[in-house]
C-alpha cells in the first residue's frame, strides 16, 4: 500500500529516518553543520541546526507537526514553519532518506531516475555506465598530473602560452573569423563535446586520486545538445576543503592545460590544416570553459568552488531561503528566519540570491527562445509547455496559496494583494506606457563626404614622395614627383627645333624668300602647340593637392621607384569639414527610419560629447556588402559578418544578411570635432518606443521567420 500525500495530511504521518544513514558533526566557523551519508546511494548531503534537530525528532513514534512543536521549544525563532518543514518532510521522502510508519503502510519504491528526468526536452539526463572500474584503470597513468608539483607545472603552462598568444594577437584573432563561420560548426562541435568529455574525465580522476568514489557517469542534453557529466557527490565526504576544490576544479585544470598546449602548437604549426583544427581546441577549452563552467550561478563547477570557498553547505539553498523570506516580509508582513552568516560572506549570500534569480529567469527565457528557432514548429510547442511549466503553474499555485491564505489570514492575503496589484502595475506602466530606454538604432561610422581623387595623368616612374598617410596639405601642395625621361626629352627636343626653325625664318626673310618664310612660321606655331602639349604633361608628373584636405593613402612610401600608367589612382584627399555618417540599417529596423519625421535623424558619435541632427536618405536596396570595414563585429563594430573567399574586390568578409546603407550629413561644427573612422549610432526622430511595442514588433518579425524562413 502507498501513502498518498495528496489526500493524507503530511503533518500527521510519522516518519523514520533509515537506520544506516550515517551522521556526523563538521567543522565549520559556527560549529552548528551537519553531515548525512547515504552508503547505499554513495550520496552526501549537508544540514544545518535547525534540520539537524528537526531531523532527530523522527523516530517513527512522532508526528512531523509534534517534531515542529518540541523543536520550537529549543530553537526559538529559527526552528522551521509548518510549511517548511513540510518541504523538509518532502525532501527527505524523495530522496530515501525516511519512511513514513503506519502500520502496513508502504511508501512507493524510489526511482533513481524519473521519466520526466529522462525525456525532458530542455533538460535530460541519462545515466550510461559506473565509470570506476576505467578510472581505476586509467589512474596509474595520470595520477601525477593532480599532484601539487604537477599543479605548478601547469600554472607554469598556462603563463607560457598566454605570453605566446599576446605576441601573436593579431593573428590569432583574424584566424578566429573562421572559426565562428557556419562551414565550421561540425568541427567546432565535436571538439567541444570531446574536450567535455575529457573534462568530466578530469573530475573522476582527481576524485579517485583523493580516495573518492564515482558512482556514475552518463550525458545530460540541453535542447539536445549533449553535455557529459560524472557524479563525484563523495567528495562531500572529504575532511579537506582543498581536495574538494581540487576535485570540483580539475576538469578546467585538464581543459585549460590542453588549450595551453594547442597554443603553443598553433603559434608553431605551419600546415592550415592543424592550425585551424588547434585554434578550435584554443577556443573551445578556454573561452567556454570560463564562461560557463565557472559562472556560479549555474550548477557547474564554479558553484561547488564557491560553495566551499565560502563555507557554505547548500549555497542556493540558503540563498533560496533567504529570498522566500524577503518575499514574505514584502508580500505578507511575516518576518520568517532564514539565518545567513554576517559579514563578507552574508553579503555574498544576498547578492547571490538576487543575481541567481535574474540568471534564472535569463536562462529560462533563453531556452524557450532556443526552442522556438530551432525546432521551428515542433519549437513553438516546446516554448508554449516550458511558458505553461516555468511561468504559468507557478502563477497559478501562486493565486491558489493566496486564496488558502485569506481563509485563515485576511490581513496578510489583503496586503499580498495590494503590493502585488503595485507591482503589477507598475511593471505594466513601464512596458506599455513609459519609453524604452532602448530605442532603435542603426550602427554607423564617420567618414569623408566628398573625397578627392589623385590620379596619375602622365605616365613615369615615381622618384620622390613628399607627403605621409594622414598628413593635412594646403591646395597645390606637391605631393608625389614623377620621372619621365622620354617627355622631358620630347619637351627639349621641342625647344631646340623652334629654335631652329626660328633661325631659318629669319634667314629666308633676310634673302627675301617671303612665301617659305611663310611656310617657316606655320610649321612653328604647330611645334609650339606641340611644347605647350608636352609642357603641360611635363608639369602633371609634379602631382598637386587638388584641395585642401586630410592625405589617405595606405604604403603610400612602397610605391617609390615604381611604374605608374596614366589613371592610376594614387591617393585621395578628404576634406576636414565635409563628413558625413554611414549607417548599416537592419531590415527590421528600416520601418523605424522609414516612419521618421522629415527624415531626420539624431546622431551619437563615440567620443563626442555633442549630439547632432540631421537629414538621411537611404538607398533603396539591401546588400551584403560591407560599407566600412570597421563597422565589422570582426574590427570592433556592431555588424556581424561572415567570412567568404578574398578576392581583389573582396575585403574577406560580407554581411551575414543583407542590409540598408543611410547616409547623413554632418555640419560643419560637428565634422570638425570628428575624426573619419569614429563609431557612431543613429536613431530615427519617431515617436519613442514602449517596450511592449517591442516586444510585439520582435515576436511579430520572428512569427514571420517561423512562417517563411526565406
Amino acid at each position: 500500500m502507498q501513502l498518498n500525500l495528496s489526500t493524507r495530511e503530511l503533518d500527521r504521518a510519522k516518519l523514520k529516518l533509515r537506520d544506516d544513514l550515517i551522521v556526523r558533526p563538521l567543522p565549520s566557523r559556527d560549529g552548528v553543520l551537519y553531515q548525512i551519508e547515504d552508503p547505499v546511494a554513495v550520496r552526501f548531503y549537508r544540514i544545518g541546526r535547525a534540520e539537524y534537530q528537526l531531523l532527530s525528532l523522527l523516530d517513527g513514534h512522532t508526528s512531523l507537526a509534534e517534531a515542529v512543536t518540541i523543536s520550537s521549544r529549543s530553537l526559538g525563532r529559527e526552528a522551521f514553519s509548518e510549511s517548511e518543514a513540510t518541504s523538509v518532510a518532502l525532501w527527505l521522502l524523495d530522496s530515501g532518506l525516511a519512511q513514513p510508519t503506519e502500520g502496513t503502510v508502504e511508501t512507493a519504491p524510489r526511482s533513481t531516475t524519473s521519466l520526466s528526468t529522462l525525456f525532458n526536452p530542455f533538460w535530460m539526463k541519462w545515466p550510461l555506465l559506473r565509470p570506476e572500474g576505467l578510472l581505476d584503470l586509467l589512474l596509474p597513468w595520470t595520477r601525477w598530473f593532480f599532484s601539487g608539483a604537477a599543479t605548478v607545472a601547469v600554472l607554469a603552462l598556462w603563463g607560457t602560452a598566454i605570453i605566446s598568444l599576446v605576441g601573436q594577437a593579431d593573428a590569432f584573432w583574424n584566424d578566429a573569423r573562421a572559426v565562428f563561420s557556419p562551414h565550421n560548426w561540425l568541427t567546432l562541435s565535436l571538439v567541444w563535446l570531446g574536450l567535455k568529455i575529457v573534462h568530466e574525465l578530469g573530475h573522476g580522476l582527481c576524485c579517485r586520486a583523493h580516495g573518492g568514489r564515482v558512482t556514475e557517469m552518463g550525458v545530460v542534453f540541453v535542447l539536445l545538445a549533449p553535455m557529459a557529466y560524472v557524479d563525484v557527490t563523495s567528495t562531500w565526504g572529504f575532511r579537506s576543503r582543498w581536495k574538494r576544490l581540487h576535485v570540483a576544479a580539475a576538469g578546467m585544470q585538464v581543459e585549460l592545460t590542453i588549450a595551453a598546449l594547442a597554443a603553443l602548437g598553433w603559434g608553431e604549426a605551419t600546415s592550415p590544416a592543424v592550425k585551424h583544427l588547434l585554434h578550435n581546441i584554443v577556443l573551445s577549452a578556454s573561452v567556454t570553459t570560463l564562461l560557463f563552467n565557472l559562472n556560479p550561478l549555474m550548477r557547474f563547477d564554479g558553484y561547488f568552488i564557491l560553495e566551499d570557498l565560502l563555507d557554505v553547505p547548500n549555497l542556493g539553498t540558503t540563498a533560496t531561503r533567504w529570498s522566500h523570506s524577503r518575499m514574505a516580509r514584502l508580500f505578507y508582513g511575516e518576518i520568517r528566519p532564514a539565518p545567513i552568516p554576517t559579514g563578507f560572506t552574508g553579503v555574498v549570500i544576498r547578492l547571490y540570491a538576487v543575481l541567481s534569480s535574474v540568471w534564472r529567469v535569463l536562462v529560462t527565457g533563453s531556452l524557450l527562445t532556443g526552442a522556438a528557432v530551432m525546432f521551428h514548429g515542433a519549437g513553438l510547442v516546446l516554448a508554449l509547455a516550458g511558458i505553461a511549466l516555468w511561468y504559468v503553474k507557478p502563477s497559478i499555485e501562486l493565486l491558489l496559496n493566496v486564496g488558502k491564505r485569506w481563509q485563515r489570514d485576511r490581513w496578510s492575503a489583503t496586503r499580498a494583494v495590494i503590493v502585488g496589484g503595485l507591482l503589477l502595475g507598475t511593471t505594466g506602466a513601464t512596458v506599455f506606457w513609459l519609453p524604452s530606454p532602448f530605442q532603435r538604432q542603426a550602427p554607423a561610422i564617420v567618414d569623408y563626404a566628398d573625397l578627392a581623387i589623385v590620379r596619375v595623368d602622365a605616365p613615369g616612374f615615381v622618384d620622390a614622395i613628399h607627403v605621409v598617410n594622414g598628413q593635412t596639405v594646403e591646395a597645390g601642395t606637391v605631393l608625389v614627383v614623377l620621372r619621365n625621361e622620354d617627355l622631358q626629352s620630347r619637351v627639349t627636343d621641342l625647344e631646340l627645333a623652334i629654335q631652329q626653325s626660328e633661325a631659318r625664318r629669319i634667314g629666308l626673310v633676310n634673302r627675301r624668300e617671303l612665301a617659305a618664310a611663310q611656310i617657316e612660321l606655320r610649321n612653328q606655331q604647330a611645334q609650339r602647340e606641340q611644347l605647350a602639349e608636352a609642357r603641360a604633361k611635363a608639369d602633371t608628373l609634379l602631382i598637386k593637392a587638388p584641395v585642401t584636405g586630410r592625405v589617405l593613402a595606405r604604403r603610400l612610401e612602397n610605391e617609390i621607384g615604381h611604374y605608374l600608367k596614366p589613371g592610376t589612382e594614387l591617393l585621395v584627399i578628404g576634406d576636414e569639414a565635409h563628413k558625413e555618417i554611414i549607417a548599416s540599417v537592419d531590415q527590421r529596423d528600416l520601418e523605424a527610419f522609414s516612419e521618421a519625421q522629415e527624415a531626420s535623424a539624431r546622431i551619437q558619435i563615440r567620443g563626442v560629447e555633442a549630439t547632432s541632427e540631421g537629414a538621411f536618405a537611404v538607398e533603396p536596396r539591401a546588400s551584403t556588402r560591407l560599407p566600412h570595414p570597421a563597422l565589422a563585429a570582426t574590427q570592433g563594430g556592431l555588424v556581424d559578418v561572415v567570412a567568404e573567399e578574398r578576392d581583389a574586390d573582396s575585403p574577406g568578409v560580407r554581411l551575414s544578411e543583407p542590409r540598408f546603407l543611410l547616409r547623413s550629413g554632418l555640419d560643419r561644427s560637428m565634422a570638425q570635432q570628428t575624426y573619419a573612422g569614429q563609431l557612431a549610432k543613429i536613431t530615427p526622430q519617431t515617436t519613442p518606443q514602449t517596450i511592449a511595442t517591442q516586444l510585439t514588433r520582435s515576436f511579430r518579425d520572428w512569427a514571420r521567420r517561423m512562417i517563411d524562413p526565406q
